[in-house]
């Protein structure tokens, strides 16, 4: 809970407040039904009886009036011998007014009447239960206001929380980011560049062949290196070839490390005639010695690509050679 949100209670009204107002609603409620209990009794009309009396006498010879008693207080009067004794001789005791008797006889009073006494009961009760009422009231106003305290301080916990969980989605994304930089930045990447040809000679039994080179330019290794590799003697430039592959099987599941290379070959499937060999070695009658084929390998990170490759061998006066690379079957794709 915070205390610093809590706003201070304070006591409604002023002077006695509402506490001290119920007290004096509830003696004085007592009060009254006291007298009027009280002067339904027969030993208060007696007495308001006796005391008219005595009036009048002291006031005889001044042409004073008796007053004259009521129905209940003549007949409760010549009923009670002790009235009639007292009235006969001419004696009325003095009345007590000290506080002592006074408190004395509504003690009394009040203990052999049940009715006085049940509503004093009734009254303490009442203040009791009024005050155990308005201390629950504002217990339960302060668990209000420290609940409502503590929602507001899940709603910015709530907040606090959605701002950490967007934080780290971000940062998620940022990691996953980097780590596909470091893959690609230090994964192996290979390459298919020319090596070496060989031109056509019957009489040595020597086919057109050429031999590219694989080679690892990356920065780790490459696992499970296989290739497959065709050679033929095609017109040139080439349009609409397929490249067909599928009578060729894969060769090879070897590791290649970093910034090392091995040599293929392709073999052409059959002699030309001896004639055309020089045409086709330097190109002259637009054609000439191709070489394509497809190597697949799998990166330390667990990718697994496939590098297609096609060039054009063309040799140069000697023994110089060298190859075209056509854009439209030289690249690398991730492999299925």
């Amino acid at each position: 809970m915070f205390d610093g949100d809590r706003v201070p209670h304070s006591e409604s009204g002023r002077g006695l407040g509402p506490t001290g107002w119920l007290l004096v609603f509830c003696v004085s409620l007592y009060a009254a039904c006291y007298l009027i209990a009280l002067v339904r009794t027969p030993e208060f009309a007696e007495g308001f009886y006796r005391e008219s009396t005595k009036d009048y006498t002291d006031n005889e010879g001044q042409g004073a009036q008796a007053p004259q008693p009521t129905g209940a207080q003549v007949v409760k009067a010549q009923a009670t011998p002790e009235a009639a004794q007292n009235s006969e001789g001419n004696e009325h005791p003095r009345k007590d007014n000290t506080f002592g008797s006074w408190a004395g006889h509504w003690l009394g009073h009040m203990v052999s009447d049940p009715i006085s006494l049940f509503t004093l009961v009734l009254a303490i009760s009442t203040v009791l239960l009024w005050m155990d009422t308005r201390r629950l009231a504002k217990g339960a106003e302060a668990q209000s206001i420290d609940m409502q305290n503590s929602i507001k301080e899940a709603g910015r916990a709530a907040t606090a929380m959605e701002g950490i969980s967007v934080s780290m989605a971000s940062n998620a994304k940022t990691a996953e980011s980097m780590r596909l930089i470091l893959i690609q930045q230090m994964r192996a990447y290979l390459t298919i560049v020319v090596g070496g040809c060989s031109y056509q000679e019957r009489g040595r039994n020597i086919k057109f062949e050429s031999r590219p080179k694989i080679e690892n330019t990356g920065l780790t290794p490459a696992k499970n290196v296989s290739h497959r590799t065709r050679a033929a003697i095609l017109p040139v430039p080439v349009k609409d070839f397929n490249f067909p592959l599928d009578d060729v099987q894969f060769s090879g599941r070897s590791i290649l490390g970093q910034h090392q290379d091995f040599t293929i070959n392709g073999v052409v499937s059959d002699f030309i005639p001896d004639d055309e060999v020089d045409s086709v070695r330097f190109c002259k009658n637009d054609r000439a010695l191709c070489v394509w084929g497809e190597v697949t390998y799998e990166d330390i990170f667990g990718g697994r690509w496939c590098k297609k490759f096609f060039h054009i061998n063309v040799w140069q006066e000697g023994t110089q050679f060298m190859a075209l690379y056509p854009d439209d079957h030289n690249d690398e794709q991730e492999a299925t």
